[in-house]
């Protein structure tokens, strides 16, 4: 529900560069958090998606349940972060895009505050990238046995 909510909100943006959000394997993934935050980060990386992707590209979002954790991945066909900048992504101010132009010009706080909400929830966020090719960003939640079952009321897709 979460996800699907950003998706919804980050999807004219994606229209105006003819860009598609394709959704792979929703599987209903129970967790317990902070809808808010958790629709915050999900923007973050949808945002940054379509960004640094060129026209008529496809993001997808996938959520599934691995080894018992809530997985979701946002992968892109955009411009790629070069491995030697892969590091560092998540610190507050870095910024790894090249020649920044108008449209991607940004403060550099946006994935240090992703990692800072899932922090947060008690889980992590990967990314694996390739220039030319595009990113994909994996956020890893806990297992829903960690969560004390009262707590348990949303479900991230």
């Amino acid at each position: 529900m979460i996800l699907e909510e950003a998706c919804g909100i980050a999807a004219p943006g994606a229209r105006r560069k003819n860009i598609g959000i394709e959704r792979l394997g929703w599987n209903e993934a129970p967790f317990a958090g902070d809808q808010a935050l958790l629709r915050q980060l999900f923007l973050i990386l949808l945002e940054n998606a379509i960004k640094y992707s060129e026209t008529a590209t496809t993001i997808r979002v996938g959520i599934e349940v691995l080894n018992g954790r809530p997985c979701v991945t946002v992968r892109d066909e955009g411009i790629g972060i070069a491995a030697e900048y892969l590091p560092h992504i998540f610190e507050r101010f870095y910024r790894a895009a090249p020649d920044p132009n108008e449209e991607s010009r940004s403060g550099g706080l946006g994935l240090a505050i992703a990692q800072a909400i899932i922090q947060a929830h008690h889980g992590a966020i990967e990314c694996s990238s390739k220039v030319g090719e595009g990113s994909a960003f994996t956020l890893w939640f806990p297992s829903e046995s960690t969560t004390p079952s009262a707590e348990r009321t949303h479900t991230l897709a």
